[in-house]
């Protein structure tokens, strides 16, 4: 969408001129100069064409011409009163393009002004953190939204993206470490949790003492909850612990304990979702502190 336009008109006196008129988005203004005919020669008129307009590219204008710098207005004409054209048609799509312009500009700098915060909090992060990973995508979100909605020049989302991009880019490398440190640190869990039920399965099928073992189960199922594993050996020990504590209640009450399963199964499921509600509650409170720390130093730094 160009942002400058050229065309022949006539002045006040109905002299022939030639008219060049240029958006200015930051102030929501436009530029127009007219040029007698006499100096806007064929070569002029090519260059202010194909170099200045095409391209917006600035050239030298002929040191005798006239400058009019007016609001872009929705209501207002693009023109002085001092200049006329028969070119209305190209005026009127000009005057509208320009305000989705200057609309998407504004946009721009909200969303560039939000950029540089993300930008800041993300230059400051060692390890990865998932309440910068949301903020990034929910600002990400904003930007495609106004994109779809038509608001935001293809230029302007173009260059959001591109910086988006970056801070992705460095988020994931963020991830990738934690992920192989979690990773690293899960897999020596895993190995010793492994180890301990393998070592009460021995017992069981010994017949040794089955109400410690259960102990020793309950005791290792706590250890468990506390512990930090990736999801493939978080799922595979709890299948084992599962069996575990089943193989003992069948073997201490045989039919009775597979009703009573059901039950303490249901009252896991519970228990599981409330540890969860509680995990987002902390969440939701270490955002906040993290915010508030955040604006403090901010402050301080100002």
């Amino acid at each position: 969408m160009r942002t400058r336009i050229v065309l022949w008109g006539q002045n006040e006196n109905d002299e022939r001129v030639l008219i060049a008129a240029a958006l200015n988005a930051d102030e929501n203004k436009v530029d127009i100069w007219a040029f007698p005919e006499y100096v806007a020669t064929e070569s002029f008129a090519q260059k202010l064409t194909r170099e200045w307009r095409n391209k917006a590219q600035d050239i030298d204008f002929p040191a005798e011409h006239r400058h009019w710098e007016r609001p872009l207005s929705i209501t207002e004409p693009l023109l002085p009163e001092e200049l006329k054209t028969d070119e209305d048609g190209l005026l009127t799509q000009a005057r509208s393009e320009w305000h989705f312009v200057v609309l998407s500009n504004k946009l721009k700098k909200v969303f560039e002004e939000e950029m540089e915060e993300l930008r800041t909090r993300v230059n400051e992060l060692s390890d990865f953190d998932s309440e910068q990973w949301e903020r990034l995508k929910e600002f990400w979100e904003k930007v495609q939204t106004q994109m779809r909605e038509g608001n935001l020049f293809r230029e302007h989302f173009d260059a959001l993206r591109k910086e988006s991009n970056a801070l992705f880019a460095r988020m994931k490398e963020l991830r990738s470490k934690a992920d192989a440190e979690l990773k690293a640190k899960s897999r020596e869990v895993f190995e010793k949790f492994q180890q301990a039920i393998t070592d009460i399965e021995h017992k069981i099928n010994e017949g040794l003492g089955l109400q410690g073992l259960w102990q020793d189960l309950v005791k290792l199922q706590r250890e468990f909850r506390e512990s930090e594993l990736v999801r493939e050996h978080r799922n595979k020990i709890w299948k084992r612990l599962d069996a575990a504590f089943k193989e003992i209640k069948n073997r201490r009450f045989g039919d009775e304990a597979r009703t009573a399963a059901g039950s303490l199964e249901r009252l896991q499921k519970r228990y599981d979702g409330l540890l969860a509600a509680i995990q987002k509650m902390e969440r939701s409170i270490k955002r906040d502190h993290d915010e508030l720390a955040f604006q403090r130093r901010r402050i301080e730094n100002t």
